[in-house]
């Protein structure tokens, strides 16, 4: 027990930055999560793969229509057996990485900063590490990531890892497990998003550069196989289905390539990589204040410059931390403005840890111990009242929408339907998601009433549709999957939530003009 007391003691920090976390992003996480269609998509790919007992070899689609891989379906295999399908196992699984992440940066922090920091004394470096880990808690953006089910929201919690392991070997105080866990985390981000890339080149560069690869010369040649053991050992399903279909996806990322949506002009890039800079800072810390941004960037500015020049600065204790941080940062940021689609939050997961990170070295830098603290608090206060707790509904769903709505919508479509003869189809109007794949995925894995398939509205004896739209509407509906269904009568089945009802049209030979009120 004293020796537990004395740890907590000396990790105080950690311990608190993670229960905040924590308790943020587990708030209200039935209403605040999002459940998409995106997300009823995979459920139901996952929910597959378990009750048919067969792994994919590949993962969720992207907007580009090339596949990721299958890492991020088969993490969430454990969380729908633990909670038996119930679609909050996403949203669990999620803010579990959210929360572990918090205390990863709180690690980093102290990794880089301590050894620079040592004559401040201990209280200032835990109060000071402290404070970075608490500003990545509260960011709103970040906080959303960790309650919105998306596989590039896992990258933050794999791209901090990757940093803490890169950082022990450049300073040979690696063990056996960091080579392990960069190879890891390598083999997971490039299949959350494509635009991880730069984290290969960075890693690369810096184990050359440090001389991590030492191996390669007879050092230590058994390290580089620590870390591509795993690499290819996660990697292998992807490159699985490469083989047994041709190179299907090298093909369709080598036609997208030459598609034109990544090419390079050199006064259009050098723009865009303006824009990302701005438009990373802006969302993690400057919450759509042009002041703050700006402000937050000089301070970014200045962190990066005092530690090329200030020689005498206390954090700069060779050039190894100020090639990471920089490195890092730069590569991400020169690798993702070669995409040319509008930014995403999702875009620049990669950068949240390390930009936090050198916004907090340069508050530091520029102003005295105590200033530096209170301006700390200033910014984290103006960043958490930027969070909305209050919602009533998950991020990018529209309003009423939540996971709570959808699983009552299917109570309430289950209920009806053991009362009815036949079969069932079910249309979503309020988002573009008109073929309801949250609302098919509880119904299907949770309650156990499978609807036809997306292919067969005709074909149901009935249709259950979750609206705001008046019956006339409806009926004036051109989608298919509501003008192709025959129509005989009408049944109103009440209010949902909000100002959101359920219609059920059951099959028949009615002119639609005799139904309307």
């Amino acid at each position: 027990m004293k020796k537990f007391l004395n740890w907590l003691k000396d990790n105080w920090g950690l311990v608190l930055v993670v229960i905040i976390g924590g308790l943020l992003r587990f708030y209200r996480l039935q209403d605040l999560t999002t459940f998409g269609g995106d997300q009823g998509i995979d459920y139901q790919n996952v929910a597959r793969m378990v009750v048919e007992k067969r792994l994919s070899l590949l993962g969720p689609v992207t907007h580009v229509g090339v596949f990721l891989g299958p890492l991020y379906y088969y993490l969430l295999i454990p969380f729908f057996l633990i909670f038996k399908f119930d679609p909050i196992a996403t949203p669990v699984m999620f803010g579990l990485f959210g929360t572990t992440t918090v205390g990863l940066v709180y690690i980093l922090a102290k990794l880089l900063l301590r050894p620079g920091l040592a004559g401040q004394g201990q209280a200032f470096v835990d109060i000071f590490v402290f404070l970075t880990a608490l500003l990545y808690a509260v960011s709103p953006v970040i906080l959303e990531s960790s309650r919105a089910p998306s596989q590039p929201h896992l990258i933050p919690f794999f791209a901090t890892l990757l940093l803490i392991s890169i950082v022990r070997i450049v300073e040979k105080r690696d063990k056996w497990w960091d080579w392990v866990l960069t190879g890891i985390c390598l083999a997971s981000v490039i299949q959350f998003h494509f635009l991880a890339f730069p984290l290969w080149i960075f890693t690369a560069i810096i184990l050359v550069v440090s001389k991590g690869l030492a191996p390669l010369s007879g050092a230590r040649p058994y390290k580089i196989f620590l870390l591509a053991i795993p690499a290819v050992v996660l990697l292998f399903p992807w490159f699985l289905f490469e083989i047994r279909h041709n190179f299907f996806i090298t093909n369709q990322i080598l036609a997208y390539l030459r598609s034109g949506e990544v090419e390079f002009h050199p006064i259009v890039y050098m723009e865009r990589v303006l824009d990302l800079i701005w438009f990373s800072f802006d969302k993690l810390i400057g919450q759509g204040n042009q002041f703050i941004t700006l402000l937050s960037i000089i301070f970014f500015l200045f962190a990066t410059s005092t530690f090329y020049y200030k020689k005498e600065s206390p954090l700069r204790r060779d050039n190894r931390v100020f090639f990471i941080l920089i490195s890092y940062f730069w590569l991400n940021i020169f690798g993702i403005a070669l995409y040319k689609f509008p930014f995403s939050n999702h875009y620049i997961s990669a950068l949240y840890p390390i930009i936090v990170l050198l916004f907090s070295i340069g508050v530091f830098q520029i102003m005295p111990r105590l200033l530096a603290f209170i301006t700390f608090l200033i910014f984290i206060f103006f960043i958490f009242l930027h969070n909305n707790f209050t919602s009533n509904h998950g991020y990018t769903m529209p309003e009423w929408v939540n996971a709570s709505l959808i699983q009552k919508a299917a109570e309430m479509i289950t209920g009806d339907i053991k009362k009815q003869a036949g079969t069932y189809n079910v249309v979503n109007t309020l988002d573009g998601d008109t073929r309801a794949n949250p609302y098919r995925y509880v119904l299907m894995y949770k309650y156990k009433v499978a609807p036809l398939g997306v292919e067969k509205y005709p074909e149901a004896d009935h249709l259950y549709i979750v609206t705001r739209n008046r019956k006339n509407e409806l009926l004036d509906d051109r989608r298919w999957e509501l003008a192709s269904f025959p129509v005989e009568m009408i049944e109103d089945l009440g209010m949902i939530g909000g100002d959101i009802k359920m219609y059920r049209w059951d099959n028949g030979s009615a002119d639609r003009k005799d139904l309307r009120e």
